[in-house]
């Protein structure tokens, strides 16, 4: 079973590589970060669906002290194994 992280997974090309990996019987959990993730009202329509598998962490990418304080959550949620990252991340 493939544990993901999908950074960036609010909108676009990330909600919809979340929704499609949520459907897939081989992807055991996903951690989706965004700014603000557990208030994205897209990404709890997604997690309703599918509440086992997918984690919702807010993670600021432009704060690198965010990133590291929330490396040990991740890596908890994946159980020390990930195996498929995708970057979606935008800053303008």
């Amino acid at each position: 079973m493939a544990s993901v992280l999908i950074q960036g997974g609010s909108r676009g090309l990330g909600l919809q590589f979340c929704k499609t990996l949520a459907s897939r019987s081989e992807v055991s959990q996903i951690v989706v970060t965004s700014r603000k993730a557990q208030d994205e009202l897209s990404l709890l329509k997604v997690k309703n669906v599918y509440p086992e598998k997918i984690s919702l962490v807010n993670l600021d990418v432009r704060r690198e002290v965010g990133i590291k304080d929330k490396l040990a959550l991740i890596s908890k949620i994946v159980n020390g194994k990930l195996d498929l990252l995708i970057n979606c991340s935008a800053i303008l």
